[in-house]
């Protein structure tokens, strides 16, 4: 699978638009990750570029998880 198909990928499952979701790949978080980073930011309320921030700082995605407030399935 290219980059623009998993782009459009994570767009649709996420509501976002393509330009989203790879302007978040392109700052060198892997899918997986944007995926993780869209997830924490759609269920704890908080804006995608507050966990992108705290995630950039050095937290893993686990810590940035538990700091927004929980997250059924984020072990």
């Amino acid at each position: 699978m290219g980059e623009f198909q998993r782009a459009a990928a994570v767009a649709a499952e996420f509501g976002i638009s393509v330009h989203e979701a790879a302007a978040l790949r392109g700052q060198g978080l892997g899918w997986g990750e944007v995926r993780q980073v869209l997830a924490i930011s759609k269920r704890s309320g908080k804006p995608v570029a507050r966990v992108v921030q705290l995630r950039n700082s050095g937290m893993t995605l686990r810590r940035v998880a538990e700091r927004c407030g929980p997250i059924p399935g984020m072990a």
